[in-house]
């Protein structure tokens, strides 16, 4: 090939590299600044939510619905709350993680405040649930056993061997105990060979 030829092969793929690139951003910036078409789904009228999903499993009636919609709408509010507490919890945890020398006594405390919040969002899952219970009849309350089991995580999941075959999947079974920090008999695992 001859010098000219490489030269003009070269000007052509860069403009049309150039009209692609243009494209593409052109492309990315209109599906950017469309507003959504779609409203968001409110929690009282979405046959699709979670009122949707208790009254197609449970055989709510509107009144039911109605009465299911008011008790969500309660718990989420007090949940939003102790949910904001926890993150406000996470951010003091975070300032003291960066300090030069961070207080391993205070970092202690947040961690129990977080705990404490949690089991109040647990305490109070628990009342959405006896409040459900209480306007579900009593063939109602036979389905929504399952679906309980399932959301608090009783229902465990069928254990499986992993690759290795020595035992369930994640789990480290090569001698020590998998711990947390500050539980007192945490060891680490003992390397191969030991």
């Amino acid at each position: 090939m001859d010098w000219t030829f490489k030269n003009n092969f070269t000007k052509w793929v860069i403009v049309i590299l150039l009209i692609v690139n243009i494209i593409t951003v052109s492309i990315i910036w209109v599906q950017t600044t469309r507003t959504n078409r779609f409203p968001p789904p409110s929690i009282q009228g979405d046959k699709n939510g979670p009122a949707g999903l208790m009254q197609h499993e449970l055989g709510l009636s509107d009144e039911q619905v109605k009465q299911y919609n008011q008790i969500r709408k309660e718990n989420l509010d007090d949940a939003k709350a102790i949910t904001d507490k926890v993150i406000d919890i996470k951010s003091q945890i975070a300032k003291e993680l960066f300090k030069q020398n961070p207080d391993t006594v205070i970092i202690s405390s947040l961690a129990n405040q977080i705990g404490k919040a949690q089991s109040q969002l647990e305490v109070l899952r628990f009342y959405q649930f006896r409040r459900l219970i209480a306007i579900c009849k009593p063939e109602q309350k036979e389905k929504l056993k399952p679906i309980i089991e399932e959301v608090l995580g009783s229902r465990q999941p069928p254990e499986r061997n992993d690759e290795r075959g020595d035992g369930p999947a994640g789990r480290e079974d090569r001698g020590g105990s998998v711990g947390r920090p500050g539980d007192g008999d945490h060891k680490p695992p003992l390397k191969p060979g030991e």
